[in-house]
């Protein structure tokens, strides 16, 4: 009996163990790569396979507008591009053309299958209950992922939002179309969709701050 419940106990702790493993691995994941690894049936396809419309003739920054739940600290950030080189990331509160900046820096991918990250070494404090404004720039939609399909009879590829993801609300996603005449970018357009995809795949990473 004693030798049954000694056997028992290290199931019970090798398991506990095991859990925790998982666990620790969840939260080194960013937003976008943790819900995405926790819903493999969701297609993600560079957007010049979609279906759905897009304008190749512009360079866009890609993103999404999102409020948290609870005050975070950001503490890297990243995404899954579908092309190598640097990109520019930027983070605003608000996305509006009076939006505040917060962030702008730049990421090196070398690798199109997975999700990279770059750690930020300053406090970056995002308020509880305030929209905020990720993007990334790319010079056309060859450097773009779409997470979904948005059509057909499969609701696991018609992302519905505002997408609740752990303590973080994403809103709606983002796009800025831009021309480019004498050396100079122009926004030509800018606004939020509902199109039931996620066009561009841009990351962070975040801990709360209580």
């Amino acid at each position: 009996m004693k030798r049954f419940l000694y056997f028992v106990a290290i199931i019970i702790i090798a398991s506990c163990k095991k859990e925790d493993s998982n666990s620790n691995l969840d939260l080194n994941r960013g937003l976008l790569e943790g819900y995405l690894y926790s819903n493999p049936k969701i297609i993600v396809q560079k957007t010049t396979y979609s279906s759905i419309s897009y304008d190749q003739y512009y360079s866009t920054y890609r993103g999404y507008v999102f409020s948290p739940s609870q005050d975070i600290k950001i503490s890297a950030i990243g995404g899954r591009i579908a092309g190598f080189g640097t990109f520019k990331i930027e983070i605003y509160r608000g996305w509006t053309s009076d939006r505040d900046t917060l962030l702008i820096d730049s990421i090196n991918i070398n690798n199109t299958s997975i999700f990279q990250y770059k750690n930020i070494n300053r406090d970056l404090i995002l308020k509880a209950n305030e929209e905020y404004l990720i993007r990334y720039f790319n010079i056309n939609h060859n450097f773009v992922f779409d997470a979904g399909l948005g059509y057909g009879s499969d609701a696991t590829n018609i992302l519905q939002f505002p997408l609740i993801i752990k303590d973080i609300k994403i809103l709606s996603p983002y796009y800025m179309y831009l021309n480019l005449y004498n050396g100079n970018y122009y926004t030509v357009d800018e606004g939020i969709w509902f199109g039931g995809i996620l066009r561009g795949l841009v990351d962070f990473k975040y801990e709360l701050t209580k």
